[in-house]
């Protein structure tokens, strides 16, 4: 998946476009360009306390947990007490986007990871 001109966008809270991204808006992008949609359920996430916020994913997306990283996972991690999204681009490289950084491309290993999780087709749920 080519992702080198999303490298460097800066961060928008709610941001879905060229023009800005927050880290949701990113992995739906990745998911996008990587022919499996991701829904954008993320302002329901805001207002839930960080330890329910795995339930409401696996309830509310098209995506189901995964034990390992793979090329196509969305990592969930903790990023400065926040819940954080990211993207695996290629193998042990996530690309994410940070409020004062903007979209980069980091190690899978500097990032506290909480779970990983594969995008699915609607039509694959059960």
């Amino acid at each position: 998946m080519k992702y080198d001109d999303l490298l460097g966008i800066p961060f928008k809270k709610f941001g879905r476009d060229k023009h800005g991204y927050d880290c949701y808006g990113l992995a739906m992008e990745c998911c996008r360009r990587a022919g499996t949609p991701l829904k954008d359920l993320y302002g329901g996430i805001t207002d839930l306390p960080q330890g329910e916020v795995n339930d409401y994913v696996q309830k509310g997306l098209n995506v189901r947990r995964i034990d390992a990283p793979k090329v196509g996972a969305i990592v969930q991690t903790a990023w400065k007490g926040n819940i954080h999204v990211g993207y695996i681009v290629e193998r042990g490289k996530v690309l994410h986007a940070l409020i004062d950084k903007g979209v980069r491309l980091s190690p899978l290993g500097a990032l506290k990871v909480i779970a990983y999780y594969e995008v699915i087709n609607e039509s694959d749920i059960v």
